[in-house]
């Protein structure tokens, strides 16, 4: 994830700025990266002033879209610099009393701040580690910052001087915890909690083992430098050493190779004087590429930027909603009254020639979005990195139920979020009735009517069909984790699926992914779509942005969904429900079961009533 947060200070001589083109971006960074200069001039931090050994964080502390400033400093404060500039042209004014979150935030000498989602709440929490090696938690409720005793990272203690990062190092989408100390090493502890109650404890496979520092006092920001969907390593240390560590394995088993090492402030290092470089990372100048910027021990903050010469990113526009250098996990700006609705997303890439034609499908895709929702993806096929999302991994061969598998794990340790799921539709086969229905799909998935879903709603999308099996039609849907962390695991759907025989007229087969979501009894579906022409297959779709009302579903009479030439009287007969939900998943369906009123039709022949009579007792 490229991430698109945080602020920057420098205080550097005129003699120092470099011109534009000596910047590359990060991707490419042989060569052409480490370079510093002013952002802006030196007047853009004319209004920011740290004390010794400064140590940055930033994130969006106000909550305004643009990118704020905090530095740790010797005696143990935390102070804060509000941007009253803009995401690519900041200017930081120290703040009132009054109108500062950290006036009461103090941790003892040499204070190292780091900002992270620790509560699962799409907010920005503090945590300030020390010179004695302990980490202090503020949970930021309401964008004010409220010490809590107890918390997981208090109870984490390293041997002098503690600076932590956070990010997601084992794939499970839960923040992991890596520090530095007084050694030359880094400390790595995962978090065997979750998102919302993290547990940190130490690493026992740990990728960290052999990264080795050329001083003491490691001081690491984790961000995906190079694009390629993982976290990379950024640490300075107390010589001025600032080493880039690129992650040559992938986002749930990293390993990382050094690329790069300059010094933080090579006067003081020639000076025989210690630098205690402290770094942070993130987009500097709104050129969606990761920038650093590094503390030293006279106070000074600079802006190490990379630029690029010939941008390689062709959908840039799709930003990232990460807060911070930390949140790898984060939901969304804080204060904006965002919610957190991950996108779990499949993608196949047929050949490299493909590459350019599904780019821009992609990015046309996640452009309907109406908010910015944090983007993991499971990549089948050719590799092709999708800039601002997390790559969960990479397969040559696979299906829709390795993305569905981590949608299902997410929901089982989150059960009051909501998930989305989207595909690729026509990367493989490139027709526009493949287009049609994508866009359709996708602008229900993501609409504000299906994150709004009611209570008695718990999967929404833009048609959901009960027959010839309860589908919608090409997969894209939104659904509440309490009803998903009830479906069976998608590695074994498939084949609990399989003695129903009928492929796509009974949802088993390459199919099943379809039909796994609405397998439960437990299912209360709603849809958006009004129009009765286009109830499942291909035709007649909309061609553009449709009308919503969003209705239980199945929202018409079961006659309208038959297609007697297409599967028959499949799915028509309630019997088959209900063997199947006993098959699967030993119930029965309760009262609320959008079933009982759909088939209990007295006109039509396979419902399940005759002559007004129920024949199928509810349960």
């Amino acid at each position: 994830m490229r991430l698109a947060a945080l602020a920057a200070l420098a205080a550097l001589a005129a003699g120092d700025d470099a011109p534009a083109e000596s910047f590359c971006a990060l991707a490419a960074f042989e060569g052409c990266w480490g370079n510093y200069r002013t952002l802006g001039g030196a007047a853009v931090f004319a209004g920011a002033t740290a004390d010794f050994y400064a140590s940055p964080a930033v994130a969006d502390v106000d909550g305004d879209g643009d990118l704020d400033l905090v530095a740790g400093d010797y005696a143990g404060f935390v102070t804060y610099f509000r941007n009253v500039g803009t995401p690519t042209a900041p200017a930081f004014e120290a703040a009132a009393a009054a109108d500062d979150p950290f006036v009461l935030v103090f941790a003892s000498t040499m204070s190292a701040p780091a900002f992270a989602d620790l509560d699962g709440d799409a907010d920005a929490d503090l945590v300030v580690g020390n010179l004695a090696g302990a980490f202090a938690y503020y949970e930021n409720v309401g964008g004010s910052f409220v010490e809590r005793e107890g918390h997981a990272v208090a109870n984490v203690t390293v041997d002098v001087y503690g600076h932590a990062t956070f990010g997601d190092l084992d794939g499970d989408l839960d923040l992991d915890l890596l520090c530095g100390d007084s050694s030359t090493s880094l400390r790595y502890y995962v978090n065997v909690g979750d998102a919302r109650t993290p547990a940190f404890a130490p690493a026992a496979d740990d990728p960290f083992a052999e990264v080795d520092l050329s001083s003491q006092y490691g001081a690491p920001a984790l961000a995906d430098a190079d694009g390629d969907g993982d976290l990379d390593l950024v640490v300075g240390d107390r010589a001025g050493d600032v080493q880039l560590l690129i992650n040559v394995g992938s986002a749930a088993a990293p390993v990382f190779a050094p690329a790069l090492t300059w010094q933080a402030d090579a006067a003081a290092a020639a000076a025989g004087d210690d630098v205690f470089a402290s770094v942070t990372v993130g987009d500097l100048d709104g050129d969606a590429y990761v920038d650093v910027v590094a503390g030293v021990g006279s106070g000074a903050l600079l802006a190490f930027l990379s630029r690029s010469v010939a941008d390689p990113v062709p959908f840039a526009a799709v930003e990232s909603v990460a807060e911070d250098a930390m949140a790898f996990f984060k939901a969304g700006r804080a204060g904006g009254g965002l919610e957190y609705i991950p996108i779990f997303y499949n993608l196949f890439v047929k050949s490299e020639t493909d590459i350019p034609r599904v780019q821009n499908l992609v990015a046309e895709q996640l452009s309907l979005a109406r908010q910015k929702h944090p983007v993991f993806v499971h990549s089948i096929g050719t590799p092709m990195p999708i800039p601002n999302t997390t790559l969960i991994v990479h397969r040559e061969k696979a299906n829709e139920m390795l993305t569905l598998q981590s949608l299902w794990d997410h929901c089982q340790k989150n059960r009051r979020d909501k998930v989305i799921y989207l595909h690729s539709k026509g990367s493989f086969h490139a027709k526009r009735q493949n287009d049609l229905l994508r866009r359709f799909l996708t602008r229900g998935a993501l609409s504000k009517e299906c994150a709004n879903l009611p209570n008695t709603c718990n999967v929404c999308s833009s048609r959901m069909s009960p027959i010839p099996h309860p589908h919608t039609p090409g997969n894209m849907w939104l659904a509440r984790c309490n009803y998903v962390s009830k479906l069976m695991d998608p590695r074994e759907f498939e084949a609990a699926m399989n003695p129903f025989g009928g492929g796509a007229c009974r949802g088993t087969g390459r199919y099943s992914a379809e039909h796994w979501i609405y397998s439960h009894p437990a299912a209360r579906p709603c849809d958006l779509y009004t129009d009765p022409a286009f109830v499942w297959g291909y035709r007649p779709l909309p061609k553009g942005e449709f009308s919503k009302e969003l209705k239980p579903a199945p929202r018409f009479p079961l006659d309208t969904y038959v297609k007697k030439m297409h599967c028959g009287k499949d799915g028509t007969w309630p019997q088959q429900r209900l063997n199947e939900y006993q098959t699967l998943y030993r119930v029965a369906p309760t009262d609320a079961w959008w079933g009982w009123d759909f088939f209990d039709n007295p006109l039509q022949p396979h419902g399940l009533s005759k002559h007004g009579q129920r024949t199928l007792p509810r349960r």
